[in-house]
């Protein structure tokens, strides 16, 4: 089926008409042509850069589309430059709290870093000017107002408790490790003394103790050497002499 045939004159007549009226669709509706025979038409056209043509809907959408990616894309690289010289003022600013002390000990450089997170500042930035591990200063902070357990060990107290919580001291000790030496335990080590002495005299004594005192008195026995159980073994020469 061929296409309509359009004469040069209806041709002209709806150029100048869209010239006129600015807006293709509607020229399009009024005479029941299609847009893009009519924006062929135009392209055709000598007087096509004289012919405003109002964009379409589709065209509006897209285009306003790509404006406000352009204007998040511009505020994204706004405060990211922002964030940048934040940052540098703030590094400077550290690092001159810093110059003030000739020797800043892990416990100035907490509280530094502290106060400058508390006021909302990026804790890994913060950490990373002052020169904090996260490790060190997070540990800090949850042992903070806390008392420190004494550590362990040291000089000997110089006494035992009972499971009735008595205090026996070393020397009586000593008089119990003898008697028990004279009598049932002559040939016992220090572990087991240190059983006697829980069983017979309610001690709460661990073996380490018993180990010293023993030292002490020169009751220790010499430590038993274990021999490796080793198989015998039979050679084929061993055999035939057998046969």
């Amino acid at each position: 089926m061929r296409g309509r045939i359009y004469t040069k004159e209806l041709k002209e007549s709806i150029l100048n008409e869209v010239k006129e009226v600015e807006n293709l669709s509607l020229v399009a509706r009024k005479h029941g042509i299609s847009k893009s025979t009519i924006s062929t038409w135009i392209k055709d056209s000598k007087e096509k850069d004289k012919i405003n043509v109002k964009p379409g809907r589709k065209h509006l959408i897209e285009e306003e589309n790509y404006l406000k990616e352009e204007i998040i894309k511009v505020t994204q690289e706004k405060n990211a430059l922002k964030k940048i010289l934040g940052e540098k003022d703030l590094e400077i600013i550290i690092l001159k709290e810093l110059l003030k002390k000739s020797q800043t000990s892990i416990k100035d450089k907490i509280e530094l870093a502290k106060k400058y997170i508390e006021e909302g500042y990026n804790a890994v930035f913060v950490l990373k000017v002052v020169g904090l591990a996260r490790s060190t200063y997070y540990y800090n902070l949850s042992i903070e107002g806390k008392e420190k357990h004494k550590a362990l060990g040291g000089k000997p107290k110089g006494y035992s408790l009972t499971k009735k919580q008595d205090k026996i001291y070393d020397n009586e000790i000593k008089e119990y490790i003898l008697e028990a030496i004279d009598s049932d335990a002559m040939n016992y080590g220090y572990r087991k003394i240190m059983h006697h002495l829980r069983v017979k005299y309610d001690l709460i004594i661990n073996h380490k103790k018993v180990y010293r005192l023993c030292r002490e008195l020169g009751v220790l026995k010499n430590q038993r050497i274990m021999k490796p159980n080793v198989k015998g073994t039979i050679t084929f020469n061993d055999k035939d002499n057998l046969n």
